[in-house]
């Protein structure tokens, strides 16, 4: 959702007559920890999930932890820039997205009727499983439900989302398209 959210603002930018080349000016505090943060998650999640041995087990048992501390870290990024028009809209959606995973177990719940509706029903038995280490189904244990990933989404690429990807793509939408037409960053 987060690239269809950039392709947008980019869209949207340029049909404004902005310039993509206005992004450079963006005085964003910390982008390397940002990106080095985004950067680590995949690879870790990479290799819990595709390697046998015992750094990867290790990681795959702990990835609930991880997973919340890369949240914390972005969130702590984002707040030190939450002076960039937009950014707390961004901010916002992170943190909506972190409540239901931090109230269950360190994984974001996911709605089993919804996967079903986008046609991801393969996904079920490996959640069932345990064997993916972002998310776990929704059951009747499960806290804050109401901003997990509960709302189906088949276009452009079928996939579940949360009230929370909704803002945070939202904020992304609005931090780019606003960034590519104006002078002032």
């Amino acid at each position: 959702m987060f690239i269809e959210a950039i392709v947008l603002g980019v869209i949207l930018g340029y049909l404004r007559g902005g310039k993509i080349n206005n992004l450079n000016r963006i005085e964003l505090r910390f982008p390397v920890a940002l990106i080095a943060t985004f950067i680590i998650e995949i690879i870790l999640r990479l290799y819990s999930v595709n390697f046998n041995n015992s750094i990867a087990n290790l990681i795959f048992d702990n990835y609930m932890y991880i997973h919340i501390v890369f949240y914390i870290i972005v969130i702590a990024i984002l707040t030190a820039n939450d002076k960039l028009k937009y950014m707390k809209i961004i901010q916002g959606g992170y943190i909506l997205n972190l409540l239901p995973m931090m109230f269950n177990g360190g994984k974001m719940p996911i709605s089993e009727s919804a996967l079903i509706r986008v046609g991801q029903s393969d996904m079920i038995s490996f959640l069932k499983e345990g064997l993916i280490p972002t998310h776990q189904l929704i059951d009747s244990s499960t806290r804050f439900w109401q901003l997990s990933d509960f709302i189906p989404m088949k276009y452009p690429i079928a996939k579940v989302i949360s009230p929370g990807d909704i803002v945070l793509s939202l904020g992304l939408i609005l931090f780019i398209y606003h960034n590519m037409k104006s002078k002032e960053v």
